[in-house]
Formats: C-alpha cells, structure tokens, sequence
C-alpha cells in the first residue's frame, strides 16, 4: 500500500471552473454502464452516488482542528445556502491520464440544495469538482479501514 507523502497531503488549488457537465456525465454513465455489466442491468437499488450532509463535514472538518471537545456546535455554523454534498462514482477512461493508464474510478462531488437536488452551475460556471484522489496512490498508514492491519 503507498502511503501519501507529506507534500501530497497538501490541498490542492480549487479550480474555479468546475469540471464540464458532459464530460461528468459522460464518465458517472460509464461507471453506470460497468456495474451494469458486472451485475446486470435493471438494478434499482444500486448505489451511484452518496450524500453527505454538510454538518458532517464541518464536524470532521472541526473535530481535526479543535479537538472533539472544543468543537464549535453545528448550530452555530450558517447552513441555510447548502445541505450538503454528493459524491458521484465515475470511470474516467482508459489512456486519459497517459497512453498506459487504465480506467480509473473517482468521484465528482456537487453541492447540494436545502430541497435535496444538486446544484451543477451557478451563474453558468460549472460546481462539479473532480478533488478526491483514490488510494493506492493516497493512503494513509496501513489500518483497519484500508486493509493493511487487521
């Protein structure tokens, strides 16, 4: 398992941009299309994508700066422009990222409205980010999560 060195750990520029929604679109259907393949079509109970409420990212966000017992209380963060998160499986494809590179699974993180419904483009300019990064290649030490320590 390659364990993240601490210059890889820095975050990374956001691009203001966003990522092209047919391009997204283009990729979240061929991982539609793979899991298809590996189970079938017509699953209804597939997952595609996750939710991730935003008050669980402000207090994982707070919970690694302040400690679990002076963490700010959710309450106290503003939360009326966005409920949260998701995360779209994608397959990026094979040789995008140089002539050997095979396809690789990421995710496309949108924010998400208080009704629930994602929010693509805000003014015309894309909000779909392409920002995680799979491990291998960004791990952590071996762990009970990541299959390297039982």
């Amino acid at each position: 398992m390659n364990q993240q060195s601490p210059e890889q750990n820095e975050p990374q520029p956001l691009n203001p941009m966003g990522v092209d929604l047919n391009k997204a679109a283009g990729e979240t259907a061929a991982w539609r299309s793979f899991m298809d393949k590996l189970e079938g079509a017509g699953h209804q109970d597939r997952v595609y994508s996750y939710f991730i409420p935003i008050a669980d990212v402000f207090n994982l966000i707070n919970i690694g700066i302040y400690g679990s017992d002076k963490m700010p209380q959710v309450e106290q963060i503003d939360m009326q422009v966005i409920s949260g998160l998701r995360a779209y499986f994608a397959l990026r494809p094979p040789g995008e990222n140089g002539p050997n590179a095979q396809e690789m699974l990421h995710l496309y993180m949108v924010p998400v409205d208080m009704n629930g419904n994602d929010i693509l483009d805000v003014e015309g300019n894309s909000v779909i980010y392409d920002t995680t990064h799979p491990c291998p290649n960004m791990c952590g030490i071996a762990n009970q999560l990541n299959g390297g320590a039982s």
